[in-house]
């Protein structure tokens, strides 16, 4: 990386090649955000429209958000959930499993990826728990992205990110994607097919596979692929 005395220059960037990243002279550095808007260091103005990686749905500079923010951080700011628990995790939990079927318990995590790699331990350990030895892997959509640690590159492969640690990633087994043309008008026999192929994968491997795994209503890094109803 070498030594700079700029403080963006300390920052390895993901999914950036530094080299050229250091070769660009105006960089976009962000410095302020109001409502759906992103300010640089410069003063120009950029529209969120991946709301901050999907992490900021309120915007920036609400209110309410930011006062109950400090509110919290006043009382105290985080409390482990290793052995004790705390008012905000149980009230938080109680109204997710209002909006939720058939769920009894949330497992909380601090990112994407980690909750991805709980999800698998907890199957695993589900069958294995069973006294089940024999099943071995995942299912899950071809090029469904899950993130980027080792567990969760396996159930999301997608080759052009992830190739170099292929033969590292433990076996999990695609289904196909619904990768369908809309205006095809023989959309619903197409999607009859590959309804019928991934019945029979699933039938095949049902008993050596720990769980499936598939993005909840459309496909982001795999194509912005929207699933049919």
């Amino acid at each position: 990386m070498g030594s700079s005395t700029k403080i963006e220059d300390g920052v390895w960037y993901p999914y950036t090649q530094m080299k050229d990243w250091s070769k660009i002279c105006d960089k976009k550095i962000i410095e302020s955000g109001q409502n759906f808007y992103f300010q640089d260091k410069n003063g120009n103005k950029y529209l969120d429209g991946i709301a901050n990686m999907w992490c900021n749905v309120w915007g920036f500079g609400q209110n309410e958000v930011t006062q109950a923010m400090i509110n919290q951080i006043k009382k105290i700011p985080h409390s482990t959930l290793f052995g004790i628990g705390n008012t905000k995790a149980i009230e938080l939990s109680e109204k997710m499993l209002k909006i939720t079927k058939g769920m009894n318990k949330v497992f909380f995590s601090d990112n994407g990826s980690s909750a991805i790699e709980v999800s698998l331990k907890i199957a695993v350990q589900f069958w294995n728990n069973k006294g089940s030895s024999k099943r071995s892997m995942f299912l899950s959509l071809k090029d469904g992205y899950h993130g980027d640690t080792f567990g969760s590159m396996a159930v999301g492969y997608v080759d052009n990110y992830f190739h170099k640690y292929k033969d590292l990633l433990m076996k999990c087994r695609t289904i196909p994607k619904p990768n369908f043309d809309y205006n095809d008008y023989n959309i619903q026999e197409k999607m009859n097919e590959q309804l019928e192929k991934t019945e029979k994968i699933i039938e095949k491997n049902s008993e050596k596979t720990f769980a499936l795994i598939m993005e909840s209503g459309a496909q982001i890094a795999g194509g912005v692929l929207i699933y049919p109803e």
